[in-house]
This record gives structure tokens, C-alpha cells and sequence, in this order.
């Protein structure tokens, strides 16, 4: 693409400005058919005029400003990026991103008149013609006036098209009238109102048609000064809907009343509270739909912060609720057109349909992988939602710099903790109120009936000399929970984990880590309640590794594990896992990167007493019983600033299955 342009100044109150453009698509790249269909024109031309009205002592106190512009783009101009605005669309009644393109003019004229210390007035009309197919024409007026303590902003449009098959009117008026209180620290109230207008009528039947529709807004508002600290603002809104009949509008069906309630407040330097509360009571007239939808909904948000005693303590806290509606979701995999899927299927008769309980997360690369997508049902419930997050950090070194004796000992420790909820549950006469509000699961296990879905997660680690480089340790515990309601079922999940890590920088270039860590996995899904598992997890894993001149890496490590599964109906299997490893990696200049990795598992592995892929898999992580070997080799080259070359091969042996060999070469493009 090509483009040319320039702006001349005719004197300082007119200017002219006129641009030009070039497109080359090559729309059928492999045969010379069709060539002169490839090369695109547009074109644009501009001029703005500036006319002093009054001038008082050389200072402008009215002007009126001229602007007149003309576009046209050819049916074969493709632009590489959108150089109108969003809403240029749904501002002329077109359908956004249509394939077929014409010959299209676009000319527009505004005038605007300002007078200082009083407003702005502006007219504007805009006609936009696709050749042959298409004819648009908008008169748009706007007036901003502000006179002491009062203020006025509105604007109005009316949009008239015309095409092959319809008609449309398309009317959006608004207006803001408001009044500031000095006297009240600047408090705000007005009234404001928003409306549309879209009517579409058939050429031939002269009838409405199903896009067309009316919907009218009113607000009342009263808040704070925008330059106030600590801001506030209550507002109530009515909402009105009428939807086509045939030759007129049905009488209004749809009625909604809103209130929201939003500020923020500062207490101090380092801290800050916001929040923004939305009620909405709904009345549909239609009984088929009224049936379908919730009569009361809420949003609420409440964000509160803090930073205090010099950083000793940093917290962050988020808590959201809401009402609503949702669908069920089915799970489905596909198969990844690039395999870079994050799935792979472990049953064991490819012939017969493949069932989901058989997708098992990927731990090596292989030759099919899958996408897990989630598919929509018809089923809707009514659900209340949950969300509750919390950031806590405790740093004692932030406030006990230069201690000594156990304030130097305290002034080491550091507290990271991290802590996310969400929940949703049915909304019906059989739920507590308070169950609405709390963002906690009201029972620990599985009989909670009225949980839709629950999301559980929660990092928690205690660090000794977490910036030492010399010697140092920290004590993780990690929590994660995670239920869903499937159309084929509930699905539990559950994973728990803690242990010690210590590191040890040896001398300068050479550096030891060993952590253990006990653990426990639980999944549960009552589509496939014969594999369901209940591991108990012990391990630990030392390396051993040496830097170079920050290019080159070498590492040896050992990994050492027992897990077992404990569940009653389903379990009996237990594994012990030995594996040692190599990974080695070259680095020149960040510009070429070298890595390979070996490892060899030898594992033990019984589940004589019963049979059960899942927890199979879950405990071997995709390696198999006896001698298991995996390697890899990658190559990372960056050609230019923009441009990476990759190159992969991935290899394993496991148990007695055979060789897999995988390799794979991308370019990147970095933008």
C-alpha cells in the first residue's frame, strides 16, 4: 500500500489538505486470472476555514470554524489496518465487515460556532453513497453550554438510507442538564436522557422489519466533584424496549429500573477503597420470555488496597458479586489442526467413539494432540456469582533494616500469600441468604448440591533470605479446587501440596537446589465415577547445576517419588518413580540459543488390585511401567529484530512401547 499527502496553509485562518492512496491485494496469488482486480485507489480532499465573529482587546470571543472534506475509495481498495472509526457502521445502519465492497463517496460538511465563556454550537451533514447500492444522509446538532453553576449538553442525529430492498430512519437523541453546588465542595446533579429510534421498513411490503427497535433511557444523577479526593455518584435509571410489529411499534414490553451506587475513598497516602454497586429490577411483558429471564439482578465490586509501615505489609483486596443467567457447557476436544493441542487421548480402541473421560492432559509431546473446547446447551439456570481474590505480602526487612540479634533474624523471613475464589450457585428458595454473599464453599465436600461451579486457588510461601544470593529457602503450600456442572455431570478436582525448598550457591558459578514435597490429587467426575482417584504424593528433587559466563548451562538432577492411590472404590495403585537428568544450554549474545535435555525414569509401577487409566496416567505423568527415556534437542536463532527461526526435536522411549520421534521448524514474526 501506498499513500501521498499534504496540507497547504492559504493564509492562517484556511488551509487546504489532500491525501492519496494505493492498494496492491494480490487476490489470486497462484494464476495471472483476474490481475486487474489487484490495484485499488483512494482519495481525500479538505479544507477548514476559520471566521472571527468578535475579538475584544485581541483575544477571540466568538469564531465560527468551516470544515468541508470528500473521500472516495475504489470497490478494489483494501486498506491494511481500519482508518474509520468503530462506529462508522452503526452510525449509517451497515452491516460492520461486509464482504462485498463498491465504489463508495463519502462528503461531509460542519460548521461550528464558539462562544467563550458561553459554548460550543455545531451543525453537521454527512451523505455516504455506495455506488449503486447504498444511499445515506445524516443531519447531526449538538450544543455544550456552560454559564456559571448550569450546563447543557446535547445532540441529536437523523440518519435517512436508502438500498435495493429497504428503508431506515435512525433517530439518537441525548441531552445532559446539570447543576454544580460550589458551596456543597462542588456536588453535581442533573438529568440526562439517551434514546434510539432504528426503523426499517421493507420497499416492497412497506412493513417493519425485526431490526428495527425502540429503546429509551433516563437517568438522574448526583455526585461528587470530578477534583475532589474522594468521589461518590448515585444514579437511577429507567429503561424502556418496544419491539416491530407489522406497520407500527408494539406497545412497550421491556421496563427496567437500575440503581448504582460508585465512589472511591482515601483515607490516606497508601490506601484506597473503591467500589460500584448496580441493582436492576426487570419487568418483560412478554410471558413466553418472562419465564426465561431473572426479575432482579446485582453487581457489585469492592477493591480496597493498602501499603503501610514503610512496606512491612501490602495487601490488595477484591470481592465481586453478581446475578445472572447462564448455559450449560458441554466439554468437547478436536483435534489440533497444528498439533499444538494441550490433550491427547489415551483410550484404548480407536474404532469406537471417543468418550471424554479418555483426554488426559499432555506431559510429552505426541503425534495427535486435542483442543478441550466448551460447547453451549440450551439449558439455562439462574446463578449467583462470587469472586474474591486477596494479595497479601508481609516484608519485615522493609522496617527493621539495620536490626540486629532477632530482629536480624526476623528481618529475613517474608511472607508472600495469595488467595483466589469464585463461585457460583444456584439461585433458588432452597439457598441461604447469606450463602448468596459468600464467596467460601459452605460444605467441603461434594454434597454442596447448589454449587454450579467453584474455583479454588491459593499460593502461600514463607521465604528465609529470599534476595541472598548465597544461601537461602523458602516453605510452599499451594491449594487448588476446582468444580463444574457438565451436561454430563459434576466434575471435582482437587490438588494440595507443601513441602520445604533450600538453594545453596556452592561458590560463584556453581549451585545446588533440593525441595520435597507431599501432596494430594483428587478427581472425581460423575460420568466416569470407575477412574476416579485419590493420590497421596511424597517427593523430592535435587539439581545440581553450573552457569558460565551467563552462556553456558549445565545441570544434573535426581527426582525421586512414591504416589498411591487411595481411593476407595476405584484405587490400589501405587507407583515409585527414580529419575535422573541431564539439561544442558548455550546462549551467544541472546541471539542463539541451544538446549537439550535427557532424562531416565525407572519406574515401579501395580495396579493389580484394579485397573485405572486415569490415575495411571496422573501418577506416571504419560511414562509407562520399567525403563522410560526422553530427550530433546531445541535450536533458537533470531534472524533480525522481528524474525525467529525454531527448530525442535523431541524423542521418547517408554516402558516397551516403541520410539516416538517428533520434530518441528517454525518461523516467528514478532510484531
Amino acid at each position: 500500500m501506498y499513500t501521498a499527502g499534504g496540507t497547504y496553509n492559504i493564509d492562517k485562518h484556511n488551509k487546504i489538505s489532500a491525501e492519496v492512496a494505493m492498494s496492491n491485494t494480490n487476490v489470486n496469488l497462484f494464476s495471472t486470472i483476474g490481475k486487474q482486480n489487484d490495484i485499488g485507489a483512494a482519495a481525500k480532499v479538505g479544507y477548514n476555514s476559520e471566521i472571527i465573529i468578535k475579538s475584544d482587546s485581541g483575544k477571540v470571543s466568538q469564531k465560527l470554524n468551516l470544515d468541508f472534506n470528500y473521500e472516495f475509495s475504489e470497490d478494489k481498495f483494501r486498506p491494511i489496518e481500519r482508518y474509520k472509526t468503530v462506529e462508522f457502521s452503526r452510525d449509517f445502519n451497515q452491516t460492520a465487515n461486509s464482504a462485498t465492497t463498491y465504489n463508495e463517496h463519502l462528503a461531509s460538511f460542519i460548521a461550528t460556532y464558539s462562544i467563550l465563556n458561553v459554548g460550543v454550537f455545531s451543525y453537521r451533514l454527512r451523505a455516504l453513497i455506495d455506488q449503486g447500492a447504498y444511499n445515506g444522509f445524516e443531519n447531526y446538532l449538538s450544543a455544550v453550554v456552560h454559564k456559571k453553576r448550569f450546563g447543557v449538553n446535547v445532540n441529536t442525529s437523523y440518519l435517512h438510507t436508502e438500498s435495493a430492498k429497504s428503508t431506515s430512519d435512525f433517530i439518537r437523541p441525548n441531552g445532559d442538564f446539570y447543576l454544580t453546588f460550589k458551596a456543597l465542595h462542588g456536588i453535581k446533579t442533573g438529568i440526562s436522557f439517551d434514546h434510539e429510534f432504528n426503523i426499517y421498513r421493507d420497499k416492497l411490503t412497506d412493513t417493519l422489519s425485526s431490526a428495527s427497535h425502540i429503546w429509551q433511557n433516563y437517568h438522574y444523577y448526583i455526585g461528587s466533584s470530578d477534583t475532589t479526593k474522594n468521589q461518590y455518584r448515585i444514579e437511577y435509571t429507567l429503561r424502556t424496549q418496544a419491539a416491530a410489529g407489522q406497520q407500527i411499534f408494539k406497545p412497550v414490553d421491556y421496563i427496567a429500573n437500575t440503581v448504582s451506587f460508585s465512589g472511591a475513598v482515601i483515607p490516606a497516602k497508601n490506601q484506597a477503597l473503591h467500589w460500584n454497586l448496580t441493582y436492576r429490577n426487570l419487568t418483560e411483558k412478554d410471558t413466553a420470555i418472562a419465564n426465561q429471564e431473572l426479575h432482579n439482578y446485582y453487581l457489585g465490586r469492592v477493591d480496597y488496597s493498602f501499603n503501610v509501615l514503610k512496606g512491612l505489609l501490602k495487601s490488595s483486596t477484591l470481592y465481586d458479586i453478581g446475578a445472572g443467567r447462564e448455559q450449560k457447557e458441554q466439554i468437547v476436544y478436536l483435534v489440533s489442526p497444528n498439533n499444538t493441542g494441550n490433550y491427547q487421548w489415551i483410550g484404548k480402541n480407536p474404532n469406537l467413539p471417543k468418550q471424554i473421560q479418555d483426554f488426559v492432559p499432555i506431559s510429552y509431546p505426541v503425534d495427535t494432540s486435542y483442543i478441550r473446547s466448551y460447547i453451549t446447551t440450551p439449558q439455562f439456570y439462574a446463578v449467583n456469582s462470587n469472586t474474591f481474590n486477596e494479595v497479601l505480602n508481609i516484608t519485615p526487612a522493609a522496617l527493621l533494616r539495620k536490626a540486629k540479634g532477632f530482629g536480624l533474624l526476623v528481618s529475613k523471613l517474608s511472607l508472600t500469600s495469595n488467595l483466589q475464589l469464585t463461585k457460583k450457585i444456584y439461585a433458588n428458595k432452597d439457598v441461604a441468604l447469606g450463602d448468596y454473599f459468600n464467596p467460601f464453599p459452605t460444605r467441603v465436600n461434594k454434597s454442596d448440591t447448589n454449587i454450579v461451579s467453584l474455583i479454588m486457588n491459593s499460593r502461600n510461601s514463607l521465604y528465609i533470605n529470599k534476595l541472598d544470593p548465597k544461601f537461602g529457602g523458602q516453605f510452599d503450600f499451594n491449594y487448588s479446587r476446582g468444580r463444574t456442572l457438565l451436561t454430563a455431570g459434576l466434575q471435582n478436582q482437587l490438588t494440595r501440596t507443601f513441602g520445604p525448598t533450600v538453594r545453596w550457591n556452592i561458590w560463584k558459578q556453581l549451585n545446588i537446589q533440593s525441595n520435597f514435597n507431599n501432596g494430594l490429587k483428587i478427581s472425581e467426575a460423575d460420568y466416569d465415577l470407575a477412574e476416579a482417584y485419590r493420590i497421596i504424593i511424597n517427593e523430592t528433587t535435587s539439581e545440581l547445576s553450573y552457569l558460565f559466563k551467563g552462556q553456558f548451562r549445565l545441570a544434573a538432577s535426581y527426582y525421586y517419588g512414591f504416589k498411591s492411590n487411595r481411593e476407595p472404590m476405584s484405587g490400589g495403585q501405587f507407583a515409585v518413580i527414580n529419575t535422573v537428568g541431564l539439561d544442558f544450554k548455550y546462549n551467544r549474545h541472546n541471539k542463539t540459543t541451544i538446549g537439550t535435555k535427557v532424562s531416565y525414569s525407572a519406574i515401579g509401577y501395580a495396579d493389580q488390585t484394579y485397573v485405572n487409566n486415569q490415575a495411571h496416567f496422573a501418577m506416571l505423568e504419560g511414562l509407562e511401567k520399567g525403563n522410560n527415556l526422553v530427550w530433546n534437542v531445541g535450536f533458537e536463532q533470531r534472524l533480525s529484530s522481528a524474525i525467529q527461526l525454531i527448530l525442535s526435536y523431541d524423542g521418547r522411549k517408554t516402558g516397551s512401547d516403541k520410539v516416538i520421534n517428533t520434530a518441528r521448524a517454525e518461523v516467528r514474526a514478532i510484531f
